[in-house]
């Protein structure tokens, strides 16, 4: 995980919701996402046309963690 920004109170990390690891329960108020929509997107770094139930594991997943973590 790294430190993004910071202003008084505020600070903003980057870090991959799908690892737990990078952030400890309680970290942070608020998750802002983009993930995936599985509807053929050319990305650099994501398959977008996976398949349907491999799309729902991957977004529990990440709706999982952010919900633990938060």
């Amino acid at each position: 995980m790294k430190e993004f920004f910071k202003l008084d109170k505020t600070t903003l990390f980057c870090g991959n919701v799908l690892d737990r690891d990078n952030f400890g329960a309680n970290f942070f108020d608020l998750a802002v996402t983009s993930p995936p929509y599985n509807v053929g997107i050319s990305y650099n770094s994501n398959d977008d046309e996976i398949s349907y139930d491999d799309y729902l594991n991957f977004t529990s997943s990440y709706l999982a963690n952010c919900f633990f973590l938060g």
